[in-house]
């Protein structure tokens, strides 16, 4: 506990990779935020421009600011390097081009040690040409043991779809920027991030939070912006040849972890079903970025055979649960459903030409934040 301000000391971790366009505004930003007792950790992840530079700088006029550099191992190595590296006793994450409003890391740490919660989350929202638009959507709550599962738990893993057994308001996605942990609480239960397929580190991190924690709070106010690029990594076009045996390597470490937590077998299945079908989508996007004619013919070819071995269409039962304003899903599985595997692939393109197409989707938004409130 910092005697100063009465708080205890909170590290942000910021991976930094070509960032040298936004790092100094987001660290500034990060400084001025109501929470005085904060470590800052630059993690350089191998970055080739002038970030390094910049990162140096910045450590210089601080002394609550670390930087520390790495050869380039992904967004998940940097993230664990910060991990290991911080001596605060809350812990968050943050990008390298992201906003957090000033009093995000207040509000949720104090409803943490108020509620000796181990984890604790925000709101969050998209910057997106300087607008800012509603994308995660919390209750203010404080959730112990089995009501995680039903509050939280259940909403994170079907997201978009109707059950019954799911009896909440809370709306989030796999992001790692709401979250603040006590470190302490990570350490002892060996959380760290791991990536399977490609960036859902975020999502298995946050996962593994909620499968081990017994006390969790949730902030409505929206405490973080995600600032929406086409040039970000999560934008960029990338084909990855063994996609298919990666989501199986996946899937199996996540049922070995909902296990411990999750004890009706049936709603087990309902997710491996839906986990599936989510496969079933990234798989067709991963074949449409495939380069040459023979990575297309590869690709195809894989994701055929995995469509086939998972009886695509005994996992498409999903559908009648589906919301009706979650569209590309819709859009993509009613193709599988009725026009098959071949036909599916055209419906594929049409959708990422649409999305590409899109002026960043603000269409899109406006339509996903009007159905976030009604659902």
């Amino acid at each position: 506990m910092n005697k100063d301000y009465g708080l205890p000391l909170l590290t942000v971790v910021v991976p930094v990779y070509n960032g040298g366009e936004h790092i100094e505004n987001t660290v500034k930003n990060i400084l001025n935020t109501d929470y005085p007792p904060i470590e800052l950790l630059l993690i350089d992840d191998g970055s080739t421009d002038d970030s390094s530079f910049l990162c140096r700088k910045l450590e210089a006029s601080d002394k609550r600011l670390r930087y520390l550099r790495q050869e380039n191992g992904g967004i998940a190595a940097a993230r664990n390097k910060g991990l290991e590296s911080a001596a605060g006793e809350y812990i968050c994450f943050c990008d390298q081009d992201d906003l957090v409003e000033p009093f995000m890391y207040r509000k949720v740490v104090e409803h943490m040690i108020k509620e000796t919660a181990p984890m604790g989350m925000c709101s969050t929202g998209r910057l997106i040409d300087g607008k800012k638009s509603g994308y995660e959507f919390l209750e203010d709550n404080c959730y112990r043991q089995e009501e995680i599962l039903e509050q939280v738990l259940y909403p994170f893993l079907f997201r978009g779809y109707e059950y019954p057994f799911v009896r909440s308001n809370n709306y989030l996605y796999g992001t790692i920027w709401k979250c603040v942990y006590n470190r302490k609480f990570l350490m002892q239960n060996g959380i760290r991030f791991k990536c399977f397929v490609n960036f859902e580190d975020d999502w298995l991190f946050v996962l593994e939070s909620l499968v081990c924690t017994d006390t969790l709070v949730t902030n409505s106010d929206t405490g973080y912006y995600w600032r929406v690029s086409s040039i970000s990594e999560s934008h960029k076009k990338r084909c990855i040849p063994d996609i298919t045996e990666r989501f199986k390597n996946l899937d199996n470490y996540v049922a070995a972890c909902l296990e411990k937590r999750i004890r009706e077998k049936s709603i087990l299945r309902e997710y491996g079903k839906i986990a599936l079908c989510g496969h079933f989508e990234e798989g067709y996007r991963n074949a449409a970025y495939a380069g040459t004619k023979e990575e297309k013919r590869k690709c195809g070819k894989a994701l055929t055979e995995y469509l086939s071995d998972n009886r695509y269409k005994e996992q498409l039962d999903v559908l009648k649960n589906l919301k009706k304003n979650v569209f590309r899903r819709r859009f993509l599985y009613g193709s599988l459903k009725f026009l098959g595997i071949r036909g599916t692939f055209f419906i594929n393109r049409l959708l990422l030409f649409i999305e590409e197409s899109g002026s960043k989707l603000q269409w899109l938004v406006a339509l996903e934040r009007k159905a976030k409130k009604k659902g």
